[in-house]
């Protein structure tokens, strides 16, 4: 894995490059995702790749799957640190069962999700769960 950081023309913004083929914006001014933002998106990126691999090996494919990440930031010290993560993961479709979707996310986070896996292990990644019924 390799990828290209390199400071933009306005402060505190930077380009993430992956070769040639793809790059994203990332910056620390306000202005848009910061790095510990990109980080909690790649939990929730992770842990959602994960439930959805393993929800269509249980034959229950959602339609759609969406997670609110939070987290909460240690703020009297440097690196102010993530001290918890929460994500809820939402998933629409007729076909998702509570138990196998609980399973599925259970195992994303806790078992494979590699980005969460590389946090301390002092961070607790909680979850919950809503399923939305789809009208077919």
């Amino acid at each position: 894995m390799k990828l290209t950081i390199k400071n933009t023309d306005k402060h505190l913004d930077y380009t993430i490059s992956k070769g040639e083929t793809y790059s994203m914006r990332m910056n620390a001014n306000g202005e848009g995702i910061s790095p510990m933002e990109a980080l909690l998106g790649a939990v929730a990126a992770c842990s959602s790749v994960d439930t959805e691999v393993i929800l269509e090996k249980m034959k229950q494919k959602p339609r759609s799957l969406r997670v609110e990440a939070s987290a909460k930031r240690v703020e009297d010290q440097v690196p102010k640190i993530f001290k918890e993560i929460h994500l809820k993961f939402i998933l629409e479709g007729n076909n998702i069962k509570l138990p196998s979707a609980e399973k599925a996310i259970s195992m994303a986070v806790k078992k494979y999700c590699s980005v969460g896996s590389s946090l301390r292990p002092e961070i607790p990644i909680t979850y919950e769960i809503e399923i939305i019924p789809t009208k077919e």
